[in-house]
């Protein structure tokens, strides 16, 4: 059958199964994934068990086989052979936040928008995907490799969740994460995530915030001494996009450096002002740090902490491609006091993906089919599944100049973007799996 044919049936019956991907989308949306306390039974805690049970409850119903690898991972499968083709996203979200005009456990569908906790990031895109595969069976189309669609719970929190796959299931030949932006990005940053420590301080000081490593912290509180209280309220976004949102760790104790201190807890706090506060690339501290395939270093101070009289301030560093970790921790050095101690939280290097694969030809292709527009393989500052799972690129959901949507309020997607990428993911899935 000719392409253009094809092409044509795949977006026909993608609007003829609209409403019941919305509906579907829903049933994921409603279920509160945050990570939580890990139990037997349930890695990441019972909601992201639960997520993972409705996505591959709905895989089962459209007739596609299912596993569940121990609660933590799971897949829908079609096809046959012994080589497959792949689809990986998460079910997991961050959490929902403060300042919704909708309610974000629910997928509120407007004129021409769809909000809800994870219609983007992710749970959005991964059952575009789910219904792509779908439309490819309903069609009897042909393909000469098995496609999997992979729902991950762990994706916002750490990647827990890949070692369960990868000890049970051999990677695939190839596939995607529909998880970032397009066209394909053929190379992530590496990600340093550190905490430094000050010396031991006089004061005693508590500390209140929602800190997590992913985001930009809207909400910071320090108490000192019980009389010198400091609250302050920033702007969440991503942390790959900490110049959209508004720091409120870094903003406490820009505030917190106009009172009276220790010498210690003063130096500690005009560290961070000077360094960390609205300083996205660290430029305003004599950093230089940035390469043509992937630009400027970008950090995210998310987490100020108290322990054993000394205080901890937490910053994620996504590097340059050609950079590797060692550089960052010089860079680090060169600034701090040599008394500050460091600790590693985590720690990915970059990836880069040859440009030359068919894998990214395909995806180049299955862009400029659908959207008419230059397929050209892109870099990140995110990180995605694609650091830790072998074969595979992030390729969408978000298309050019669309950033700052997820992990914020009124997360949401242009109804006809969510289609444009069911579109999408179709024609990528046949190109690799045909």
């Amino acid at each position: 059958m000719a392409i253009d044919n094809l092409k044509e049936k795949f977006k026909n019956k993608i609007l003829s199964e609209k409403e019941e991907l919305f509906k579907n989308i829903d049933r994921l949306i409603r279920i509160n994934s945050v990570e939580g306390e890990s139990l037997e039974g349930a890695p990441f805690g019972v909601e992201p068990k639960k997520a993972l049970e409705e996505a591959l409850k709905i895989s089962e119903e459209m007739g596609f086989k299912t596993k569940n690898i121990d609660n933590a991972i799971g897949y829908a499968e079609y096809g046959e052979g012994e080589e497959y083709v792949c689809v990986i996203g998460h079910v997991d979200i961050v959490p929902v936040g403060e300042g919704w005009s909708y309610d974000p456990l629910k997928l509120t569908i407007t004129k021409d928008k769809l909000y809800g906790r994870g219609i983007l990031d992710n749970k959005g895109p991964i059952m575009s995907a789910l219904y792509g595969l779908k439309i490819l069976k309903d069609l009897n189309i042909t393909l000469s490799k098995k496609v999997r669609i992979i729902f991950g719970t762990n994706e916002e929190t750490g990647f827990k969740d890949i070692p369960y796959y990868l000890k049970n299931e051999k990677p695939p030949v190839m596939g995607f994460t529909p998880d970032c932006k397009y066209p394909a990005v053929y190379g992530e940053r590496g990600i340093l995530d550190l905490t430094i420590w000050s010396k031991k301080i006089k004061e005693s000081i508590s500390i209140e915030g929602e800190f997590k490593n992913n985001v930009v912290p809207s909400y910071s509180k320090i108490n000192i001494n019980g009389n010198c209280i400091i609250e302050e309220r920033g702007k969440q976004a991503p942390g790959n996009a900490p110049e959209i949102g508004e720091n409120a760790v870094t903003k406490a104790f820009s505030s917190l450096s106009e009172k009276q201190l220790s010498e210690e807890l003063k130096e500690f706090t005009d560290f961070i002002k000077n360094n960390f506060h609205e300083n996205h690339s660290m430029e305003k501290s004599g950093v230089k740090c940035e390469d043509e395939i992937s630009g400027k270093l970008v950090i995210n101070p998310y987490k100020i902490e108290e322990k054993d009289s000394k205080l901890g301030i937490s910053v994620v560093f996504r590097y340059p491609i050609t950079y590797k970790y060692e550089d960052i921790l010089k860079i680090i050095d060169n600034i701090k006091n040599e008394e500050y101690d460091m600790s590693i939280n985590r720690r990915m290097d970059s990836v880069c993906f040859p440009l030359d694969s068919k894998l990214l030809k395909e995806l180049k292709k299955a862009y400029e089919d659908i959207t008419g527009e230059d397929g050209a393989p892109v870099t990140t500052t995110g990180g995605t599944y694609a650091k830790v799972f072998p074969n595979i690129v992030a390729f969408g959901p978000s298309f050019p100049g669309q950033k700052g949507i997820a992990h914020n309020k009124d997360e949401y997607m242009d109804i006809n973007d969510l289609l444009k990428n069911t579109e999408i993911f179709t024609n990528a899935i046949y190109n690799l799996a045909k």
